[in-house]
Order: C-alpha cells, then structure tokens, then sequence
C-alpha cells in the first residue's frame, strides 16, 4: 500500500474509505490485510471499552490477568499483538464472554466474533494506592521450588 498524507479536513471515515478503495484496487492480498487489521482494532477496543466500564487501570488488570502492564500498554496501543493465551487470560479477567458465531444464511462464508459483556461482577472503583505488580501477583499464586532441595552427589 502507499503512504497516504492526511489532511485536517478529511473525516476518519473518509480516509478510511480511501483505504478501503486501495486495497480493493491492490487485490486480494491487500484486503485481507485491512480485514485483519478491522479484526484485530475491534478486538482492542472490546478489551479497552470493558476495563474502562469496570474502572480498572492497567495495573489493576495487569494484578488481576497475570499479564504485565508494559504487555497490556503495547496491546491497546496496538504496538503488540497478544498471543491466544494472553488474550484469553485478559479476556477472563474483564469477564468477557467470547460466543461463538451465529448460524444462518448470513453467515454462511463469513467469521463473526460475538463478545457478551458479562455483568457477573461489579466495576470496581480505581484504588488510589498502586496495586501490586503483575509479577508480584503471579509469584504469589505460583508455589515456590525450594533451592534447598537440590540432589547432592554423594562422595565415593
């Protein structure tokens, strides 16, 4: 795809069809692309719109998932894009139902993602201490080896 330059005047949603009608006329490939890129913003935006719904900072999901905040961070910018495991445990933590797609004549040929907002648990309100780390909170919930144990060879 070109670089396109941007004007003050032009609307989101008339650079975005500008996009659109560069990919059709690259082909294929390019719309795949820009699906995957649709896919992927939506699916940020599921996670950003229920941690602000819930008052949770990053660091309080970062507490609560077991995903650093730096990780989470680079996820909602869009800088990082999150394994299934991260997202899973994000998506847990913010008590998102992920469903699976409808059935039907639409849908037939097409991938739908439908998310449910679980309202299983009520927002909590951002604390004014700062929570404990995502590492801090995964130390505490896995059980610790002890050094001492280690196997000594026996002398001859």
């Amino acid at each position: 795809m070109r670089i396109m330059r941007a004007t003050r005047s032009a609307s989101f949603e008339d650079f975005y069809a500008e996009l659109a009608d560069e990919a059709q006329a690259e082909g294929p490939a390019a719309i795949a692309d820009l699906r995957a890129k649709e896919v992927k913003y939506a699916l940020i935006n599921a996670l950003i719109t229920r941690r602000h719904e819930l008052n949770l900072s990053q660091v309080s999901l970062a507490a609560e998932s077991g995903v650093a905040q730096t990780e989470i961070s680079k996820i909602e910018r869009g800088r990082k894009s999150p394994t299934l495991d991260t997202f899973s445990r994000l998506v847990s933590a913010l008590k998102i139902e992920v469903l699976p797609a409808p059935k039907g004549p639409r849908a037939r040929g097409s991938v739908v993602l439908a998310v449910s907002m679980s309202q299983s648990r009520p927002p909590r309100a951002m604390s004014a201490s700062r929570p404990k780390n995502a590492t801090a909170a995964r130390k505490e919930r896995t059980p610790r080896k002890n050094s001492n144990t280690r196997k000594q060879n026996p002398k001859s």
